[in-house]
């Protein structure tokens, strides 16, 4: 018949690792397993359901059996302090010393017990021979335990690293994504303050060039030639805003090493007047394609006026020609600027989400290790303390001690793929933005195709 210490023993035993609690955890169906045990268990399984019951579990996280842990603690307690008092411990059955160990039984016997019909035959062997020869396959069982541990260990080593170097590699990579924008952005402030200076460049020869007509005109008499008519006197708004984004980005391209070219030649121009709606529209009629829009408050009468020779596109006034040009300019340079903000703004999102996913992969990996580092610690350091009681005590044990020494543990698996993909999110980066920008850059006809035909427009004249 068991005794009362075994039946204790026994209830106080986990229905997984069949050893005593550790930090016990209790189901709703209020069966209690070690917490590390269960969550193994449920790992195995891919579902979470009791050990025992089957009955599923609807909670992640089941609470700690406070009143079991105590009394498992108070046990193993009491058993140290027995282990300590070897000598004292006496048959159940003689009340004598136990000084042999049946090898068929595995319990330790008194000199009483060796001549009784139940250990007939039975192979009997000194305590102390017994004792010293199962603590010696004891430890040998013990070395697998030592070194899984020193495994879990190293690779728990490696995981707190990696998650480390997870934040440090964002980090660096956010910086070197910020720095390529900036350089694209310096590209862009320098190209926009370029073609601003070149515009004001223009309206300052050219003002010149009709102030200085108009002083001719007036001092002109009638017995000279008649003055020969402005020529070229207006801002070429086409070499300004003519495919302006699609002129910067292909200039971009000397910052991404690559070279795509677009030529197409104008044929003929259609030219429509909105009297209502105060637009002057040119287009090309092979393909409607628009190619430039006045915008004005008509309040002088039209007409229709041919030129055989050069003609810009463009207002009459060179101040508000100027004007107009360098305000079309900031906005197409905005729109640019714009894009790249945010195309920098959704490489640096979608890096942020990978570092997020893959440092709390790496956390929940850590955990996992934490509790089976946890359990294998505690199960070494029970069998340690098992070695280290006396030699009764131990050999009473030895049967529970010889299961719990088995490592039913998996080795831990080696760190893959937890690094952030830096070559993605840096890799021809700049290539990769300028190849997208295209697609906000779609190239028209150059206006300054319509510098080199003869086309009819409208201008206003006074009576």
């Amino acid at each position: 018949m068991a005794s009362g210490s075994s039946l204790l023993e026994e209830e106080l035993s986990c229905p997984v690792c069949t050893d005593i609690f550790r930090d016990p955890v209790v189901l709703r169906c209020s069966h209690s397993f070690c917490k590390a045990c269960l969550q193994q268990y449920w790992e195995q399984k891919e579902s979470r359901e009791c050990p025992v019951c089957r009955r599923r579990s609807s909670m992640e996280h089941p609470p700690l059996n406070l009143s079991l842990r105590n009394t498992c603690e108070a046990f193993l307690k009491e058993k140290s302090q027995r282990a300590k008092a070897g000598s004292d411990v006496l048959c159940s059955l003689h009340s004598e010393k136990l000084k042999l160990f049946c090898l068929e039984d595995q319990i330790p016997v008194c000199l009483v017990c060796q001549t009784s019909e139940k250990h007939e035959n039975h192979k009997l062997r000194p305590v102390q021979e017994a004792a010293h020869t199962y603590k010696k396959k004891l430890r040998t069982a013990l070395a697998p335990l030592q070194e899984k541990i020193k495994a879990f260990n190293e690779v728990k080593l490696i995981c707190d690293q990696t998650a480390e170097h997870i934040k440090s590699q964002a980090h660096h990579t956010e910086r070197q994504i910020k720095m390529e924008f900036e350089k694209l952005q310096q590209f862009l402030k320098d190209e926009e303050a370029a073609r601003i200076s070149a515009l004001r460049e223009e309206e300052e020869q050219k003002s010149q060039m009709m102030k200085s007509y108009k002083d001719v005109e007036k001092r002109a008499q009638c017995t000279l030639v008649d003055p020969e008519k402005v020529s070229g006197a207006l801002i070429d708004v086409a070499k300004h805003l003519g495919n302006q984004k699609y002129r910067v980005w292909e200039k971009m391209l000397g910052t991404v090493q690559y070279t795509l070219t677009v030529q197409r030649k104008l044929q003929r121009v259609r030219v429509q007047l909105d009297w209502d709606r105060g637009e002057v529209s040119f287009s090309d009629p092979s393909n409607n394609t628009p190619l430039y829009t006045f915008k004005h408050s008509f309040t002088e009468r039209l007409f229709p006026f041919f030129c055989p020779g050069s003609l810009q596109i463009c207002p009459l006034k060179v101040s508000s020609q100027a004007q107009h040009t360098e305000r079309q300019i900031k906005m197409e340079f905005e729109k640019l600027q714009q894009f790249l903000k945010d195309e920098e703004a959704a490489r640096i999102t979608a890096l942020r989400e990978e570092e997020e996913q893959k440092s709390q992969m790496m956390k929940e990996k850590i955990e996992k290790m934490k509790e089976e580092i946890s359990c294998l610690s505690e199960q070494i350091r029970a069998i340690e303390q098992e070695l280290g009681a006396e030699d009764v005590s131990f050999l009473q044990s030895y049967k529970d001690v010889e299961k719990r020494a088995q490592c039913t543990l998996a080795d831990p698996e080696k760190v893959s793929g937890a690094l952030i993909d830096v070559a993605k999110h840096l890799g021809n980066l700049k290539y990769r933005v300028w190849e997208k920008m295209l697609g906000t850059v779609q190239y028209n006809l150059s206006n300054e195709g319509v510098c080199k035909s003869g086309i009819a427009v409208w201008v206003v004249v006074k009576d």
